[in-house]
């Protein structure tokens, strides 16, 4: 009986902390790629905080080689080092022209690049402030 309430209390405690993280995303702590159905944030860097099962992003975007806890670095050839910066540039590219992320993986480095799209990977949803 302890050894339940022990799984049911840790079960307890993380859903509590992954509420606590939600709750933290706005427009001024993340960027929304949806077209990848990724969220990049700053947590003293730009990181990928969550990506989605490549199953549900559209056909063209399944090889687009971004995973979480990738450091984002640079976009479309500028350094960026705040939310911003990379929502400015993220925004400022046109739907249909290409997107490009200089990512660090660890030691490794590389360009990560795909096509800006006003569509949202299927069966990523944002959830409102309010829960509408």
């Amino acid at each position: 009986m302890k050894k339940i309430f022990f799984i049911m209390g840790v079960l307890f405690l993380f859903s509590n902390i992954q509420a606590q993280k939600m709750m933290r995303l706005s427009s001024d702590t993340a960027v929304l790629f949806g077209e990848l159905g990724t969220v990049v944030i700053f947590d003293e860097e730009l990181k990928i905080a969550m990506d989605i099962d490549h199953s549900k992003i559209d056909e063209g975007y399944k090889l687009v080689d971004l995973k979480e806890g990738d450091l984002v670095l640079y976009a479309n050839g500028k350094k960026v080092t705040t939310i911003k910066e990379l929502r400015k540039i993220y925004e400022e590219t046109e739907i249909g022209e290409q997107m490009k992320l200089g990512i660090q993986r660890g030691e490794d480095r590389m360009i990560v690049t795909f096509l800006r799209s006003d569509k949202m990977a299927s069966g990523f949803k944002i959830q409102r402030k309010g829960g509408h």
